[in-house]
């Protein structure tokens, strides 16, 4: 499966110092580490990506319904010291008000950014 919604390979994720100060290693289980730096390599300059469950599930080699419960735990996920999330999830609805798409945020707990 292609990597749809990246713009260009000519874009790197930047991971913060401070992130690994804050203790998110430290608190975040490797598979929610995964999922996040697999949504990361979507993600535009504002933080916000849109890949589908099957897009991630193909970065992770694992299931749709386990890159489903992966997404949703870490959006879940708190730093201990802070209470801050690392990723938002909203659900987008379409004209006819059926659910079209979920946006991500990354945040900046994450320590996550494009350059």
């Amino acid at each position: 499966m292609p990597r749809q919604g990246c713009m260009t390979s000519d874009i790197f994720v930047k991971f913060h110092v401070d992130a690994v100060r804050s203790g998110l290693l430290r608190e975040l289980d490797p598979r929610l580490w995964a999922t996040l730096c697999a949504l990361a390599t979507y993600m535009d300059a504002k933080g916000e990506c849109w890949p589908t469950q099957e897009q991630i599930a193909y970065l992770l080699n694992v299931k749709r319904p386990t890159a489903g419960k992966n997404i949703r735990d870490l959006a879940a996920f708190r730093l201990k010291a802070t209470g801050e999330p690392v990723l938002l999830a909203r659900k987008v609805r379409n004209n006819n008000g059926t659910f079209e798409n979920t946006v991500y945020t990354i945040l900046s707990a994450s320590g996550l950014t494009i350059f």
